[in-house]
């Protein structure tokens, strides 16, 4: 189990990073990753380029930390 936000686990981050996994190797490398809400181009190389599965989690690391930044100012939910 990962501490994402706040130092707290999330329960469904195992099961996420393993579908998103599955997933990428089904479409196939590179793929692009994004939220709901955002992609954080601007930082694509750490964020929604993916040219490898060792990539995944630091990836998604970056964001939600992104969105969690994004959010103190107003990011619509």
């Amino acid at each position: 189990m990962e501490i994402v936000l706040d130092n707290k686990e999330d329960k469904g981050y195992d099961y996420f990073i393993k579908r998103l996994k599955l997933a990428a190797s089904q479409i196939g490398y590179p793929c692009f990753l994004r939220s709901g809400h955002t992609s954080h181009k601007h930082d694509w190389k750490d964020s929604c380029y993916l040219t490898e599965e060792s990539q995944i989690k630091g990836h998604i690391n970056t964001l939600v930390e992104f969105c969690a930044c994004c959010d103190m100012f107003g990011l619509q939910l």
